[in-house]
């Protein structure tokens, strides 16, 4: 058998920025995993219930904090001198 170096791995975040664990899910999984895996994912559903797409539209500004949410925790778990290589 060889290594296929085409191969990622992605670790799973939380769904939604409300969630109660949310940050703390990302954290826990960044440090576990975090030599092993390449990518941690980022899930987030939006509605559109009052039909205004203007107002749906906005839902952009609600997935860049998640991004920057997330990107911040994994940059703080690279911090950990544990994980230091």
């Amino acid at each position: 058998m060889t290594d296929d170096t085409t191969c990622r791995l992605d670790a799973c975040g939380s769904s939604f920025r409300e969630m109660p664990r949310y940050g703390a899910w990302e954290y826990e999984v960044a440090a576990q995993c975090f030599e092993e895996v390449d990518y941690i994912s980022l899930h987030q559903s939006f509605r559109n219930d009052d039909n205004d797409i203007a107002k749906s539209l906005t839902c952009i500004d609600d997935l860049e904090r998640l991004i920057k949410d997330v990107t911040a925790i994994v940059d703080a778990v690279a911090a950990t001198p544990s994980l230091q290589r």
